[in-house]
Order: structure tokens, then sequence, then C-alpha cells
């Protein structure tokens, strides 16, 4: 099958992967890539809040830079808006290069369309972080509260450096912002002791680029087994529903996993709306219990995942900017499935046809069905008020 995601060919070698959990695991790796970085720290993200966990990680981004390593800091407008000109200015003055992405108003008018949502961090073209982790509290969890359920993979190797040029991308396309001469990382031969295949893909569709929504496709088409979504805010187009569909009437188990609670009403009612395609469709849904799901990824036929900042809505394939690593290979992908099912059968509730009809009374069926309609209505708004400007 051309183009099918199981096939090495567009993989990069020379790599390592691990899989991290938000929480303590995914900090403790943030904090420890950043202390120990040398020469170049790039972090791009969509909300940083001014919590304590916030704090740790700008003050760590601040000794780094104090201590000669060039950081470079880019927030979305909007994600991130409620941090005040204070917290912006102390990581200026520490050395820390700072800039939006998408200010909401330019002099090419008012932008809230698209928003740079990657969760990336690279550190000296070596290590990287990536996946759909937000620098809060929410994300760290305490003592007395659990993190939101969320995933990332730490990589060493050549994935590295496509991430740095990513990242590297954005800083150079905005002509008022000061220049900055880039060192452009060659791609180093395959290691032995780093064997992993992995690449990146990127969804920004004003920029004519749709690889993330690509893969999602030939995944579900390529698939003979099992494929696993965790999805926070699954309200995918109606054509990849019909994907789902065909992928299930060949024997392709499918298992939809969304959050039981979600910190977006609307699209909680808009995503129960489509429950009754999925499982006439013998799509398996799945709410998990436990805490706040944020997840997004995606394993298959335990050889394939995927990790980062991409939902299946609209929102994420038609107007915000998101970058995604895949893994291809067996040892990462069926430890990762495997994982997930074990999620799925100790923290999940399945939804069942019998279960859904009855709590489906007439007056909720009409809500549901307004807030889907409100929804693909706000999704093309986004779109209408997006800009390629990134002034």
């Amino acid at each position: 099958m051309r183009g099918n995601v199981f096939n090495p060919n567009g993989y990069l070698s020379g790599n390592h992967a691990r899989l991290i959990h938000s929480g303590n695991d995914f900090f403790e790796t943030l904090v420890r890539m950043i202390d120990a970085a040398t020469s170049v720290i790039h972090f791009q993200n969509y909300i940083f809040d001014d919590d304590e966990t916030g704090r740790r990680i700008s003050n760590a981004l601040k000794h780094a830079a104090r201590r000669g390593v060039k950081v470079f800091l880019m927030l979305d407008a909007w994600g991130a808006r409620p941090l005040d000109d204070d917290f912006i200015q102390s990581l200026k003055d520490s050395g820390v290069n700072f800039r939006w992405f998408g200010k909401l108003v330019t002099s090419h008018g008012f932008h809230i369309g698209r928003r740079m949502h990657h969760k990336i961090v690279v550190c000296d073209s070596h290590v990287s972080l990536v996946g759909g982790l937000n620098i809060a509290n929410r994300y760290h969890g305490n003592d007395h509260r659990l993190p939101w359920l969320d995933f990332a993979v730490y990589a060493e190797g050549n994935i590295s450096i496509i991430l740095e040029r990513v990242c590297q991308k954005f800083w150079k396309r905005n002509p008022l912002k000061k220049r900055f001469s880039f060192i452009k990382k060659k791609i180093h031969a395959a290691e032995k002791n780093l064997p992993v295949l992995m690449r990146v893909r990127e969804n920004d569709w004003l920029m004519r680029k749709l690889q993330v929504a690509a893969s999602y496709k030939k995944v579900v088409a390529a698939a003979k087994e099992e494929v696993v979504i965790f999805s926070a805010y699954f309200l995918p187009g109606f054509r990849f529903l019909l994907r789902l569909r065909k992928a299930a009437a060949r024997g392709v188990k499918i298992k939809v996993v969304v959050p039981a609670k979600s910190d977006t009403a609307l699209g909680m009612k808009a995503r129960q709306y489509i429950y009754s395609f999925l499982l006439r469709n013998k799509i398996e849904i799945y709410e998990y219990m436990r805490t706040m799901l944020h997840a997004k990824v995606c394993v298959a036929d335990n050889k394939w995942a995927a990790i980062g900042s991409y939902d299946l809505n609209n929102l994420s394939r038609y107007s915000n900017i998101e970058a995604n690593v895949e893994i291809l290979d067996h040892n990462f992908a069926s430890h990762f499935q495997k994982e997930l099912n074990g999620i799925i059968s100790e923290h999940c509730e399945e939804i069942t046809s019998d279960s859904y009809r009855k709590k489906l009374t007439i007056v909720k069926r009409l809500d549901n069905w307004l807030a889907y309609q409100s929804l693909r209505f706000l999704f093309r708004l986004s779109l209408f008020l997006a800009s390629k400007t990134e002034e």
C-alpha cells in the first residue's frame, strides 16, 4: 500500500525512545533535560501557567540561560494569555529569548483561529520531549490529586534534529523579530544502540501540511488487528468516521477512549452525539473514569505508535499548528498498546448500546445534536479567523 505508515521508508533510524507519563515522570525528565543542556534549548508550548509547576520550569530555563545556554521559549498568545508582564520580563532579564506566537491583535487585525499547539522541547540538538502535556499543576498532580492522564515520548538521536528544525522554522518566519543564525545540524549515521525508527509529523492546514491527519487515515486503512485511540477532544469529521467503520467491518478491533468528564461541556455533548454511529458500526467506546483524560495518542497492531498534540477533531486538523512523533518499533508499540489496554480494563467504563440508549432521552438527544452543530460552526469560524501572520 502506497504511503503505508508501517513501511519503514520515510522513518529515521538512529533513535532511542522512552514512554513518559504525566506527573512526576514528565516534569522530572523535563527538568533533568534543561539542567543538563550545554548549548541550546528550544521550548514550544501552548499553555504555561504561573503556578508551582510553571515557576519550577521557568526557573530551570532561567538558570540555563544564566550559565550561557541559548534558550528559545515560544508560547501561544491565546493558550498562555494569563501570564503577566512581570513573569515574561523575568525570563527575558535572565537571558531567555522569549516570544509569543500569534498575538491576538496585530497590525494585520484580530487573530484567534490559528494557534500554536506544539508541546516540544529539544536540548542540544540531541534529546527531545514531545507529547500532549502543557506546563501547569493539573498535569503534575500532587499527594491529593492525580495528574491529568497524558503521555509524551523522550527521544535521543536524529529525531531531535528534525524537531529542532521545526522549532527553528517558527522563529525564522517573523521578519519583525530579532534574527538568529541557527546552525542546521546534519543527520547522523545510525548507531547500533539507537535502533528505533521514528519520524516527525506536522499539521498546519494554512501552510498546506496535513501529515498527522494523513497518518491517522493510513493507519486505520492499513491496520489488520487492533487500533487503540485515546483522544481528549474526540470529534472527527464524517470521512474519518467512515474510515473507522470500514476498518471495523473488515474485522479490525477499534477502541476509542475519551474522558468521562471534560473541561469543555459543549465538546462532551457533541461527542456523545456520534456515539450512536460508533456503536452501530461495532466501534468500541470507553470513558476514562479515574481523572481527566488529556492524551492524544494512537497505537496499532503492536508495531506503530503516535504521540503528540494532535487531537481527532477539525480544530486540530484545520486550525491549530500540531506536531506528533510516530514510532515504528515493535518493542515500544507493543509495550504502549499493552499499557493502554490495561488502562481500559482497570480505569474505563465501556459505553454499550444498552447503556447509551438508557441515558438518551429525547431532550438529551436534541441537546447533543445542538452541541454538535454548534461546534461544527465554531470550527468553521476558527478557520475563518485564522491567519498566516505570526506578528
